[in-house]
């Protein structure tokens, strides 16, 4: 039996997620990683875990957060991940070459 993706996240989910990472961005992904308990970090993501859930129709898990966000990233920066190599670009044909 085939594995049901998730829904989509709706847009109060995601408004409500950039709120709460707003808020703790330097403890999980910025300039106070290295000083923040696992403990701590734990705490953030199940607090931001149970904000999301209280306005949502399907239940979050951290990794489902996590993976949004990171996709949010990705999107934000310009770039979707699966970009093809570009060709190199053909010379013009020339109006008055004979072939």
């Amino acid at each position: 039996m085939a594995r049901q993706r998730h829904p989509r996240f709706s847009e109060e989910e995601l408004r409500v997620m950039v709120e709460e990472i707003v808020w703790v961005e330097p403890q999980l992904f910025g300039s106070q990683v290295q000083h923040t308990s696992i403990a701590r970090k734990m705490e953030l993501w199940r607090r931001i875990v149970d904000r999301v859930n209280v306005v949502g129709q399907h239940p979050r898990n951290r990794e489902d957060i996590r993976k949004r966000l990171l996709v949010g990233e990705r999107l934000r920066q310009g770039g979707t991940g699966n970009r093809k190599k570009e060709e190199p670009a053909a010379a013009p044909i020339e109006a008055n070459e004979s072939l």
